[in-house]
């Protein structure tokens, strides 16, 4: 019984990382990307901002569905799956981060 009503949070969670990627998507919500709360930051800045950031939480949205499957179906190799593939793409980003700091400063 606590599994499926945790995996049902997971779900729930996945769903509203969705629906605010597509907020993001499409210039929208802007005010929760962080240093934002003012709206100080100038508009076109925050667009590119908020496509990268769209991209980094419909992979959370996948991530966390996959995690709600994983639980309830109690397989293994999703789990296994999903920890193989965000240490990947988390050094991805993070090598990518790093490469266009060092670039701009």
């Amino acid at each position: 019984m606590t599994l499926i009503i945790t995996a049902g949070f997971i779900i729930a969670l996945g769903l509203l990382f969705l629906i605010i990627a597509r907020q993001f998507q499409r210039g929208r919500w802007l005010r929760l990307i962080a240093g934002n709360t003012f709206g100080e930051i100038p508009k076109d800045k925050l667009q590119k901002v908020s496509k990268q950031s769209s991209h980094w939480m419909y992979f959370a949205s996948l991530f966390s569905i996959l995690i709600a499957l994983s639980l309830l179906t109690e397989n293994r190799k999703i789990l296994y799956f999903c920890l193989i593939l965000t240490i990947i793409i988390g050094a991805i980003g993070i090598s990518y981060s790093l490469v266009t700091w060092l670039k701009n400063g």
